[in-house]
């Protein structure tokens, strides 16, 4: 064998995954996922169906990943219309769990102009400040200090 025959073959991705049965057969099922879960979200209102995340099958039961409790108890309430939805497209569940997932819950962004700096980190600061031997990193950091310490 020579070097390169030995040398992968240079493509996109898909071509990789298409050579690899184990992969083609995950990227065939994340795909049937997608367009499951894209089914079920043109079934709900908007605001239920942007919390609906993720979907995948347990013992015929299609579990549903949402972002809130609110969302999961519509879905429940659904859940016989939209085992209908389904089975129309084709797809048969016994079930639809959804589970509330931590992980995936919108954070909403925290504004700059709500980050404070308290008296005990202004204190620091300026400790620091002192201990910094480069004058323009010193300033910079008491012009910190200066801007967020709270009024006394």
């Amino acid at each position: 064998m020579t070097l390169q025959s030995r040398k992968m073959k240079k493509g996109p991705v898909s071509g990789f995954i298409g050579q690899h049965r184990v992969l083609k057969d995950a990227a065939a099922r994340v795909g049937e996922y997608n367009r499951m879960l894209k089914t079920l979200q043109a079934a709900l209102p908007p605001e239920v169906a942007r919390a609906c995340v993720g979907a995948a099958w347990a013992d015929g039961a299609l579990i549903l990943g949402v972002t809130s409790a609110a969302a999961a108890t519509r879905i429940r309430y659904a859940a016989p219309e939209l085992r209908d939805v389904l089975a129309r497209a084709g797809w048969e569940a016994t079930a639809i769990l959804p589970r509330v997932q931590a992980a995936l819950r919108e954070q909403k962004p925290i504004r700059a102009k709500d980050l404070k700096m308290n008296g005990a980190a202004c204190d620091a600061f300026e400790a620091l400040a002192d201990t910094v031997k480069d004058e323009n990193l010193a300033k910079a950091i008491l012009a910190l200090v200066d801007h967020q310490r709270p009024p006394r």
